[in-house]
């Protein structure tokens, strides 16, 4: 009961200023993103660090630009988020064109081709708003991805409470929340995939280097100037089921605006090793964060040594 409550009091609070325009947050984000650079000065060494590692030939002075772009971006996240966890039912995100997919045909021929389709994904651009992706296909593209096929893939989090509250605001703008079934605990993924072989469904998988503690069947590639564990477990459920396997790219064309794209990596995954699939993902990551480097999240320590490293 106090889980309870507790989630739906922080609810209450996030869904007031999200019914603010999209317009507001963004801008509220520039002096937000500042206060967290340069007031609480969060995780700057390790955003420096990243930086300067991923990024050898850059001068000093482009770094320093790029670090500028990513905290401000970082407070998007924040408020693009809050503003998404407001937009009950799909017709404000669709009105606002937060997000478009501009290659739905891409998806159509994987899942013409296999029993069902993994999309990779990164910490690039706005993955909270991920929950929302039937809503951004084209108009007439409904019968290709759609809330009963769509698969979302998360790790939960320590607090309940908080885990509660993500959910809410992952789903707001879907018009079955209630009925949904497509938000799947990674522990729980592969016996969801096993139970429901037989249905074509998409699953969206978010994939990173240094892979959680309890991971098994992770991989060493080669990642922006340096060699990491990655996550495999998307590769490796795509193989064992023949699925098709994509890269889901997100580039921001303006500030609280993004594109998402899908670029075919296998169309029956079981012709490639795991080791492969992640190195042929990390390839098209690293392309796409050489052409916009502030667009990921350089806060975090993904190449942190793990003990497949060690």
């Amino acid at each position: 009961m106090i889980r309870r409550i507790a989630t739906y009091l922080l609810r209450v609070l996030l869904f007031i200023p999200g019914l603010l325009p999209l317009g507001v947050h963004i801008a509220l984000a520039r002096p937000l993103g500042w206060l967290l650079r340069k007031v609480v000065r969060y995780r700057v060494d390790v955003v420096r660090d990243n930086l300067e590692k991923s990024f050898p030939s850059m001068d000093e002075a482009a770094r320093h630009e790029v670090e500028k772009r990513f905290y401000r971006h970082f407070a998007e996240i924040f408020c693009e988020a809050i503003w998404f966890g407001s937009c009950l039912g799909p017709r404000r995100l669709r009105r606002s064109g937060v997000v478009r997919v501009v290659n739905p045909e891409v998806l159509a021929e994987a899942a013409a081709s296999a029993p069902s389709v993994v999309c990779m994904y990164s910490h690039a651009g706005n993955w909270e708003l991920l929950g929302g992706i039937a809503s951004y296909m084209p108009e007439g593209c409904g019968s290709i991805l759609n809330e009963g096929n769509t698969c979302v893939v998360y790790k939960a989090l320590s607090s309940k409470v908080w885990d509660d509250l993500m959910k809410m605001l992952r789903f707001a703008p879907l018009e079955d929340r209630a009925g949904f079934e497509g938000y799947l605990e990674a522990d729980s993924l592969i016996r969801y995939v096993i139970s429901h072989r037989d249905a074509h469904k998409f699953y969206f998988i978010n994939t990173d280097q240094r892979p959680y503690k309890n991971a098994r069947g992770a991989v060493k590639v080669n990642f922006m100037n340096r060699e990491c564990a990655s996550m495999a477990a998307a590769a490796t459920i795509a193989a064992k089921f023949h699925f098709a396997l994509l890269y889901q790219r997100m580039v921001e064309t303006q500030r609280g605006h993004y594109t998402i794209e899908f670029v075919p990596i296998c169309s029956d995954a079981s012709q490639m090793t795991p080791e492969e699939a992640m190195q042929r993902y990390y390839a098209l990551l690293q392309a796409d964060l050489e052409a916009q480097p502030h667009n990921y999240l350089w806060t975090h320590k993904r190449w942190k040594k793990s003990r497949l490293q060690q």
